[in-house]
């Protein structure tokens, strides 16, 4: 349903009165124009669907968050992708909540400042000598189609709040943008920044040139907010971006407690399978898509039924029957190509280490001797070893071997946030190396070492069970 700024107002008011303690993570006002905002309501939370150029970002109020959680499983769409973010001192708020709700961390935004960029204009200036002013110019009109075109492959626009060309125009009549330019005039460096009488917040910063070009734009902007009684400066920045920290830092801008903390609730679907609750996962995008691991289900296959692919890619975790046996069905409905480790592709196409000879073994009761042939293999199309990275729809995915359950065992991990771990990691049980091809060694050597170095707030998608936080399936 459609609720106004009134609706809400007078909701939450009647919460407080009544001593109740809202929370919130709705830190927008509500413009003239977006007077009517999508949202859901329940006599205790209010969720709020916000379209951003292509993302949905969510807001809420509630006074109990099991309310929130049914209230968003009743009414958000399991085949979209939703942003929420929480701007807190604490970047901890909410986050066990928001966990139980399937969200997890995207990015960690800390806010670095300064109240005070005089020092940066002494003779011993950090970047003294390292500027040029001469290259730098502020864009034009002409500029913001070549601009849009690069802040778009660059940033992540669920974190940045990437304009779009309406809004970048506007940006650039403002003065917003200043840049540099190779040889062929292309641009090279840009940055954007906001400039108020008593603030200097640095947007988009970007440079595919050298060091001298940021600095000379960095130095530039700076510098005629100073010579204009300016002093405070900041900027969010992402707290595994070390780059990009160190740059802010040696402008003289610290971490200030401050934190936007961003969150992803993934279209990630999860079908389980016939035998003993193993999982396949699916990601959508448009035409395309993405499957870890490759089962019998058929809501799947009703769902890619809807869809009819042009393109079907399957990952796959591992060599073991139970996770492999819907990959030549899913080949003969859809046009497929199946990914996986060298040493998986070995062993997909081998009946003793894919354990189809052994499957009543393997599975138990649970599997009849027509179900699955004891000669049952397939093959791969593309195949890796140690690690494989690439951008799928916008995602980014990073293949790792982890051997130990089995010697083709590898682990997804999907936009830094997301764990696949197929069976070499699971929430409740013990990693099985005693199967054919496994090995306790190599998993205490190779795999746990990989798992440790991880977020511990990195949520894991296993090939058996439900998903949960890394910290908890590692206790």
């Amino acid at each position: 349903m459609r609720v106004n700024e009134i609706h809400i107002s007078e909701k939450i008011r009647e919460w407080k009165l009544a001593g109740k303690c809202v929370h919130s993570n709705c830190f927008l006002r509500f413009t003239e124009e977006e007077k009517m905002w999508e949202a859901y309501d329940s006599p205790q939370s209010v969720l709020i669907v916000k379209m951003d150029h292509g993302v949905r970002r969510l807001f809420f109020y509630t006074i109990d968050f099991s309310d929130l959680k049914q209230l968003a499983d009743r009414n958000l769409s399991a085949s979209c992708e939703y942003i929420l973010e929480v701007v807190a001192k604490d970047k901890t708020l909410y986050r066990d909540e928001l966990e139980d709700m399937g969200f997890c961390v995207l990015a960690n935004m800390s806010r670095l400042s300064t109240k005070d960029i005089s020092p940066l204009f002494g003779d011993d200036a950090c970047f003294a000598g390292l500027y040029d002013d001469s290259i730098v110019e502020t864009a034009h009109m002409g500029d913001v189609r070549p601009l849009k075109q690069k802040l778009w492959e660059v940033f992540d626009t669920r974190i940045s709040h990437l304009p779009n060309e309406d809004e970048l125009k506007m940006s650039v009549q403002k003065g917003e943008f200043c840049l540099c330019r190779g040889g062929d005039s292309e641009i090279v460096a840009f940055l954007q920044s906001a400039v108020e009488p008593k603030s200097f917040y640095i947007n988009q910063v970007y440079n595919g040139a050298e060091k001298k070009c940021i600095h000379s734009l960095m130095h530039k902007r700076l510098s005629d907010y100073y010579n204009n009684g300016g002093k405070y400066a900041y900027a969010w920045v992402d707290e595994k971006n070390e780059a990009s920290l160190g740059f802010h830092k040696k402008y003289g801008m610290q971490a200030d407690g401050l934190w936007t903390c961003v969150y992803v609730k993934q279209k990630v679907a999860a079908y389980p399978g016939l035998y003993i609750d193993e999982k396949m996962y699916m990601l959508c995008s448009g035409k395309k898509v993405l499957l870890v691991d490759a089962v019998f289900n058929e809501d799947a296959f009703q769902r890619l039924e809807e869809i009819r692919p042009e393109e079907v890619l399957i990952i796959l975790t591992h060599e073991h029957i139970d996770h492999i046996y819907g990959v030549n069905e899913w080949r003969r409905k859809y046009p497929c190509k199946v990914l996986c480790s060298a040493k998986c592709a070995g062993g997909i196409a081998d009946t003793k280490k894919n354990l189809a000879r052994y499957k009543e073994v393997l599975l138990g009761d649970c599997v009849k001797s027509e179900d699955l042939a004891v000669d049952y293999v397939c093959t791969a199309d593309i195949t890796f070893e140690n690690t494989y990275e690439f951008t799928w729809e916008g995602h980014m995915l990073e293949l790792r071997e982890t051997p130990g359950h089995s010697a083709g065992s590898i682990c997804v991990m999907l936009d830094k946030s997301i764990l696949f771990t197929g069976d070499s990691l699971l929430k409740d049980d013990p990693v099985i190396t005693r199967l054919p091809g496994g090995s306790r060694k190599d998993y205490e050597d190779l795999t746990l070492p990989y798992l440790e170095s991880l977020d511990p707030h990195v949520q894991v998608y296993p090939g058996h069970g439900g998903p949960a936080r890394l910290e908890a399936c590692m206790t």
